[in-house]
Formats: C-alpha cells, structure tokens, sequence
C-alpha cells in the first residue's frame, strides 16, 4: 500500500468532534491541541487540517493500515468479553 492509498483508507475513518461531538470523516476534520479532533464549525485558526498533518506521517507503517494485519492489530472493543 502506497502513501496515497494509505491516506485514502485512514480519512475513511470516522471520529466525533471534541466541540459538537458530531461523528465526522478523519478527513473533513481538524487536529487541535492534545491530539483532539474538530470539525469545520468548532475549528479555529490555531489547528491542521487533515491534509497538513497527515502530510507528515508515514501512514503506512500504521498497524491497522497493513494489509496483511489480522485481528490482533485491530482495534478491540473494550466492552465485549473475552472468553
């Protein structure tokens, strides 16, 4: 998976807004301090939008991103019991 790729299928992930908590794309939203994420409405001039940050990591060397990674590198949710 290429960098392009993995930015495509990392801004498909939804994430609510730290200021309405409206669930929104990863790539409509922007990174403000203490690693929150805001959407158009809440933003403020002091923040980076998806494009910008995302620009400066290697988002494939992301575990979930692999594409041989199997469950155990995926996120588990932490309310359902493990027997």
């Amino acid at each position: 998976m290429n960098q392009a790729e993995a930015k495509e299928k990392y801004g498909k992930r939804i994430q609510r807004c730290s200021g309405c908590y409206g669930a929104f794309y990863l790539k409509d939203m922007w990174l403000g301090e203490a690693g929150n994420f805001y959407c158009q409405s809440c933003k403020d001039d002091d923040m980076f939008h998806f494009d910008e940050f995302t620009s400066k990591m290697d988002l494939t060397k992301l575990p979930s991103l692999q594409e041989d990674a199997d469950e155990s590198t995926q996120c588990q949710n932490p309310f359902t019991r493990q027997v």
